[in-house]
């Protein structure tokens, strides 16, 4: 069933909260994570149960509420028992305690020591936008040199390959040394079977991508699914290669109107119409989890009615049979089911387009209707790899246009041999076709569904 009719149920309702826990108070170097995997722990002569509990403070350091893992239905579990990542659900009978008039403190106790301490905020958040999988770059460099390759004589630096000795360590991540010829030198991004995983600080690795590297001296840290002595691993050859990549993907979102990578859009607003019952979302394919929020506000800004991943379920019911919300993941079109009566059905069984129904529908307004959900592809689309590729190879072509200011028809520096005639005449004006060809059928118009 959904919220509805001003209940006051708070925004974090259900929401997954992703927390890491440290062993040194101090520390965030590798090696420093709580390791959660035994069940006790000694601490100086006493044998301590793991016993992971959350508990909630108010303003006066009184505990309000606390739940153990051990609980029939725990607001705490283990996310990652290694990392020592924990995952806490607020739901529940937590809210007969907490409002979101107060200011609370969320702890982690875990051994009967205290882990962790943050502020419990459950205002509703800001509108913002967050890419879960680290594919923020749609290409990488062994593409864009696969293209330019195909230019009789070209041979261009582009990508240096990171096939190093890649070992998983204790807590499930991939580490290598870098190469001597690399150390202390910079890397121009990161790729793994040409799918891009961004740089972040180690303390952030387990929880701000499902795939990203950390660098600590000259040693890589990986967090991701993929089987890295197995795989191509590259960086760019130069901090240009890496702008053209770069550019390149911006136009592509920018002409597209799209994100291609996973991400969550939390508060996307849109206009309630009269009598509407669909919404059609900004971003494609969508992903039904626990983070979907569908918020109806009323003229006064009041919650009017909402509908979270439950109401997607075929089981969740109300007269009609069917679930509250169906979703077409490819087009991303949301409908809503709920109704007060259907004798729709009677109508067609008697033979007839006969029928009287009352529907659940969206308050009309504007920016009255809050979307959170999550969109986008895991795996980046070979042929939206491709139009970046192309829009890379264009834009490495004017850079060695540049040679011609000084009267050269070609350049051969090294390994670099280029024939700039053939490269600009026969192959640029097709990549650049091909690209536009592809992005054309990506681009998202916006529609109000009347």
């Amino acid at each position: 069933m959904p919220i509805s009719l001003g209940n006051n149920v708070p925004w974090l309702d259900n929401w997954p909260i992703d927390i890491q826990l440290w062993a040194y108070t101090n520390s965030r170097d590798p090696g420093d994570e709580l390791d959660l995997s035994q069940l006790t722990m000694t601490v100086g002569l006493e044998e301590r149960d793991r016993a992971l509990t959350a508990r909630w403070r108010d303003s006066t350091g009184t505990i309000l509420f606390a739940t153990v893992e051990t609980a029939p239905n725990p607001l705490i579990t283990i996310a990652h028992a290694s990392r020592g990542v924990v995952r806490v659900v607020p739901s529940g009978a937590l809210w007969n305690v907490i409002n979101s008039e107060g200011q609370y403190t969320l702890e982690i106790v875990a051994y009967g020591m205290l882990y962790h301490s943050e502020p419990f905020i459950i205002g509703v958040p800001q509108a913002s936008q967050r890419c879960l999988n680290g594919l923020l770059l749609y290409a990488g460099p062994r593409e864009v040199l696969e293209l330019l390759g195909n230019v009789p004589g070209a041979n261009v630096e582009m990508a240096v390959p990171l096939a190093m000795n890649w070992v998983r360590d204790d807590r499930g991540y991939w580490v290598a040394d870098l190469p001597e010829a690399m150390e202390g030198k910079r890397l121009y991004g990161f790729w793994i079977e040409d799918g891009y995983a961004p740089e972040v600080p180690y303390a952030d690795l387990a929880l701000k991508y499902t795939r990203a590297y950390s660098r600590i001296g000259d040693t890589l840290y990986y967090n991701g699914y993929e089987d890295l002595p197995n795989s191509y691993v590259e960086t760019a050859y130069s901090r240009y290669v890496l702008r053209c990549i770069e550019e390149a993907n911006a136009e592509a979102e920018r002409r597209t109107g799209r994100k291609f990578g996973l991400w969550r859009y939390q508060r996307e607003v849109y206009n309630g119409l009269r009598r509407q019952r669909q919404v059609h979302l900004r971003q494609r394919p969508l992903t039904i989890d626990s983070f979907f929020r569908l918020d109806a506000l009323s003229y006064s800004r009041t919650l009017f009615r909402r509908y979270t991943e439950k109401d997607f379920d075929p089981r969740n019911i109300l007269n009609s049979g069917a679930q509250l919300l169906h979703a077409e993941s490819e087009t991303g079109i949301i409908t809503i089911n709920q109704n007060a009566w259907d004798f729709w059905d009677w109508g067609y069984a008697a033979g007839a387009d006969l029928g009287i129904g009352t529907f659940a529908t969206l308050p009309p307004g504007q920016n009255n209707v809050e979307l959170t959900y999550t969109a986008g592809f895991d795996k980046i689309p070979t042929d939206i790899a491709e139009a970046v590729a192309n829009m890379a190879a264009v834009r490495q072509a004017i850079f060695w246009q540049q040679a011609l200011t000084q009267g050269m028809s070609g350049l051969s520096i090294g390994c670099v041999n280029l024939n700039f005639g053939e490269l600009f005449t026969k192959y640029s004006p097709s990549w650049q076709s091909s690209a536009n060809w592809i992005l054309d059928g990506y681009t998202r118009f916006d529609l109000d569904i009347l």
